[in-house]
């Protein structure tokens, strides 16, 4: 399903637990901020980011000052996402939380 396609990004990337994941959506906010960006044309980016206390927590944007890697998920076109759609239509990836650490891995990837 939809949601066990990003499940499976975010735990992957962040290397956490499932528990995780289930605590996330057990927050209603959180989960209509997740649902939100599937069942709409808008937001056309989520990410993903852990809190302070360990939470996972989804947003239409990208966490200013945040001190862990973030997972996004950007939509190449603005329009709801099917199952289908899901993976065609969708960009993801993750974000360090030093732009130039991320920067520099990115050229020195080139490089290789």
């Amino acid at each position: 399903s939809r949601l066990h396609f990003l499940e499976a990004h975010v735990l992957k990337t962040l290397k956490l637990k499932a528990d995780r994941w289930q605590k996330c959506l057990a927050t209603e906010d959180y989960k209509a901020s997740i649902l939100e960006f599937l069942d709409r044309a808008e937001p056309g980016v989520l990410t993903v980011s852990l809190s302070p206390a360990g939470q996972l927590v989804p947003a239409a944007d990208f966490p200013a000052g945040n001190k862990n890697k973030v997972v996004f998920f950007a939509k190449k076109r603005k329009e709801a996402l099917s199952v289908e759609s899901l993976r065609n239509n969708v960009v993801y990836g993750d974000l360090s939380y030093s732009p130039l650490e991320q920067f520099a891995a990115l050229v020195e990837e080139v490089r290789k």
